[in-house]
């Protein structure tokens, strides 16, 4: 059960993983937020549904390729439940994902790691799409 677990972002070997929630697209672009288990391994940015499923060594139901990211910002999505601390990462395909923590302990530590990834692998984000 992910609400007993830590909120923060935990380092393991390589890995960097916790808790965070994304938005899903329901019927009829409905949009709903789903608390998932994130992880980021080397330049891929990884989700399963729950903990034990991460746990497991389950595929996971996402995976992106950071090296493919155009557009990263730390702002609330228009419909946003407010006040949380979100993560907005756009990709080349045209994909984009929504992520948000309720503490901004954790989210600073999200923003450090993702910017650390992006520098590693010499990603730029253009000029405007950042913050």
């Amino acid at each position: 059960d992910m609400a007993v677990n830590s909120r923060k972002l935990v380092r393991e070997g390589e890995t960097w993983h916790g808790p965070l929630w994304k938005r899903g697209e329901g019927y009829l672009g409905t949009w709903w937020w789903n608390e998932r288990h994130v992880a980021v391994r080397g330049r891929f940015l990884q989700y399963w549904d729950t903990t034990p499923m991460f746990r497991s060594g389950e595929t996971p139901k996402g995976s992106f390729d950071l090296g493919e990211t155009i557009r990263l910002s730390y702002r609330p999505p228009e419909d946003a439940p407010a006040p949380l601390f979100y993560i907005h990462i756009g990709f080349r395909s045209g994909r984009e994902l929504w992520f948000y923590t309720d503490t901004v302990e954790n989210w600073r530590q999200w923003q450090t790691l993702l910017s650390d990834v992006l520098k590693r692998i010499e990603v730029e984000i253009p000029e405007g799409q950042g913050g």
